[in-house]
């Protein structure tokens, strides 16, 4: 088991998710990304055919790149312009509607 607060971000191998977690591990699980995108409670989002992302964590996002980067990490995660709304919705809750677009 794995505790949720503990995921930063889950992305899709196949048939099988590795699962990413904060303090830098990688644990493989053999159920598909869909899976988990039904199990999992918010802050998870889906934000790519191949990634859910723990939102609480995501620092920045560019959009001219289509790019998410994390907290205190290197991690840089793609978004596809099919869960674009998704990202708006994660904008919308980092910024409370206030926010600067550069």
């Amino acid at each position: 088991f794995i505790e949720a607060n503990q995921i930063q971000y889950l992305q899709a191998d196949n048939n099988s998710t590795d699962i990413h977690l904060m303090n830098g591990e990688m644990v493989t699980a053999f159920k598909t990304l869909k899976h988990f995108e039904s199990v999992l409670p918010d802050p998870f989002v889906r934000i790519h055919n191949s990634y859910i992302v723990n939102a609480d964590l995501i620092s920045r996002i560019h959009l001219g790149n289509n790019t998410c980067y994390l907290k205190d990490s290197n991690v840089k995660l793609p978004f596809s312009k099919s869960y674009k709304e998704r990202i708006d919705l994660i904008i919308d809750g980092i910024s409370g509607g206030n926010y600067l677009e550069v």
